[in-house]
């Protein structure tokens, strides 16, 4: 991230998740301050390349292609698997408009098989967003593998770091944690960056 410029500054205050017709947060999508703490990091990073885990109804993947729209280059790679017994399937990212498709590749199973392969295939990854299963043990290989692949200046964002992983995956590939802690809850955001040299 650029020296000497402070992230409250770029946090786009006029982006707001999409509700329910009821008016109410969708089940399981980021929070405004999540998706905002996204776009900064993305105004920051100008990240080409950026694979997030879990979508739900999108609200973090819309972000992402917004952004990705005004900057007219990226693109987007998500990876979610719905929860057992989910039969109906078009929830996933049914709030992205179709004009943002474009930037969005949309990959549906279980990130332990799809994001190896999808790894494999673009070689790198600018920014990783973490917000699939939170078990320490599925968040543990996820942040490994994404730091494997993780360019110069990159940065791996995680959802729900309510266990150990996190930090003990910074400390074996030698980088700071930071952590944010979310509003009105006891979760826990995660930040790492990669090293630039």
């Amino acid at each position: 991230m650029r020296e000497g410029i402070a992230p409250d500054i770029l946090i786009d205050q006029a982006f707001d998740v999409p509700k329910t017709e009821a008016g109410k947060p969708w089940r399981w999508n980021a929070s405004n301050e999540m998706v905002r703490v996204y776009r900064a990091v993305c105004q920051l990073l100008r990240p080409k390349i950026i694979i997030e885990t879990g979508v739900a109804n999108g609200a973090s993947t819309l972000a992402l292609l917004d952004w990705l729209s005004q900057q007219n280059e990226g693109h987007l790679y998500s990876i979610d698997l719905p929860p057992l017994g989910t039969k109906n399937l078009s929830y996933i990212g049914s709030v992205v408009p179709d004009r943002l498709k474009s930037r969005w590749t949309l990959i549906i199973g279980p990130e332990s098989k799809e994001l190896p392969k999808l790894l494999k295939k673009l070689g790198r990854v600018d920014l990783f967003i973490h917000d699939a299963d939170h078990s320490y043990y599925a968040q543990r290989k996820g942040y490994r593998l994404a730091l494997s692949y993780l360019a110069k200046g990159g940065v791996l964002i995680s959802d729900d770091v309510n266990n150990s992983a996190f930090e003990e995956v910074a400390q074996e590939y030698d980088l700071k944690p930071f952590f944010l802690a979310r509003r009105g809850d006891r979760g826990v955001y995660g930040l790492m960056r990669n090293r630039t040299v």
